[in-house]
């Protein structure tokens, strides 16, 4: 590998193995004899939300290479994830059919879709703590409608404003809601992604591309093809705080796919796509498979921003959930790598809107989508007098 990437450390080299090697490489991994710490191994794959896949591969290949204490923790980690499972996976098809009865098109994104699809026979292996559901912007009143029928709790937002809802759903691509039977989180997406130009497609054509997936409990859509491993991509790296877990989601849909490079899968798709977003992906990959002992299958390019996905992978964190002076600094820097994910000057533009503005905004100001401007300006004032009244 070039010098500009460290390799991946012995321990998330072993916890990438364990969820793409096969049982053959992976016991030969373990039989080489790697210096190992097996305290920080755990604490990566936890940190990773892998613990339970992690415990689940090492326990059929070498049961005994795996300290007594950490084999236990893992143990329970997986079984607190198939009832997880089993409990999604239910509530999700059942979501589905409700939707469908009420002629509303539904697909099932990221977690509850990938463990059933990517980890066929195993889906407890994929640990996911909501469901998230993409319905057509035009059906969110008649699908949030039929959920509050049926006794869910929104929580997010507690009220939609009437006037600028427009603006309101260009600032919130997501409701929230908690099921009255299990408080599993539901998040019922109306546009794929928060900034409409980082996914320019169409609801129609994302139904198109989408297939069904067979679970215990019923059936589900999900994505499937370029459009899935597109999207999985932007949804690793538009999160600060990176997961090992997303970029092997992303490298079993390109074997499912049946391809070797998420930039060479997207070409000619959709002329929109962006070629930075895939291009890193495939770089960050490349370093995981030089870990895996696989031929790099991507140029080393954008090695600084692939590097600092890597070292996060080696030192993960919870991901933040309020702004504070400590961490302004670094959400500058991630904000600034939102803006290159961002294609083209109208998707700078919603980006930096996005940034400057809250949805909390369209409640004080009450105006529609046409007076974006206004927003992106009284945004970061409004933040401030909402900071000095809590």
């Amino acid at each position: 590998m070039p010098a500009q990437f460290a390799p991946l450390s012995a321990e998330l080299a072993l916890l990438a193995a364990c969820d793409l090697d096969s049982d053959t490489a992976l016991a030969a991994r373990l039989a080489a004899g790697a210096n190992l710490d097996w305290q920080r191994f755990e604490a990566l794959a936890f940190g990773n939300e892998m613990a339970g896949l992690a415990g689940a591969r090492l326990a059929q290949v070498a049961p005994h290479a795996v300290p007594p204490d950490t084999a236990e923790r893992f143990r329970l980690a997986l079984q607190q994830q198939s009832v997880m499972q089993m409990a999604q996976a239910a509530e999700a098809a059942a979501l589905t059919r409700r939707f469908t009865a009420a002629g509303v098109r539904s697909i099932v994104l990221k977690g509850m879709a990938a463990a059933h699809m990517l980890y066929p026979g195993d889906p407890a292996w994929r640990v996911s703590c909501d469901i998230d559901i993409l319905i057509d912007q035009d059906e969110l009143i008649h699908a949030d409608e039929l959920l509050r029928g049926a006794g869910y709790q929104r929580t997010w937002p507690e009220a939609p404003p009437v006037d600028g809802a427009d603006m309101f759903n260009l600032l919130a691509n997501v409701f929230n809601y908690l099921s009255p039977n299990t408080g599993l989180v539901i998040e019922l997406h109306h546009r794929i992604t928060l900034n409409p130009h980082w996914l320019p497609v169409s609801f129609a054509r994302l139904y198109e591309a989408s297939v069904e997936i067979e679970t215990r409990s019923g059936v589900i859509r999900g994505l499937d093809g370029p459009l899935l491993v597109y999207y999985l991509g932007l949804h690793a790296l538009a999160h600060h705080g990176y997961r090992l877990k997303w970029f092997c989601d992303i490298a079993r849909a390109l074997r499912r796919a049946g391809a070797e490079r998420c930039a060479e899968l997207i070409a000619g798709q959709n002329p929109a796509l962006a070629a930075f977003p895939a291009g890193l992906v495939d770089n960050v990959l490349a370093a995981i498979n030089a870990a895996l002992g696989e031929a790099p299958s991507a140029p080393h390019l954008m090695q600084a921003a692939a590097g600092r996905i890597l070292s996060d992978m080696e030192d993960p964190v919870d991901l933040p959930s309020s702004r504070s002076l400590s961490g302004l600094w670094e959400e500058l820097r991630f904000l600034r790598f939102l803006m290159r994910l961002s294609p083209g000057l109208r998707g700078k533009g919603v980006q930096f809107l996005l940034t400057a503005s809250d949805p909390r905004d369209v409640s004080a100001l009450g105006l529609s989508a046409r007076f974006a401007p206004i927003y992106a300006v009284l945004g970061p004032l409004l933040a401030v007098w909402r900071g000095v009244r809590r």
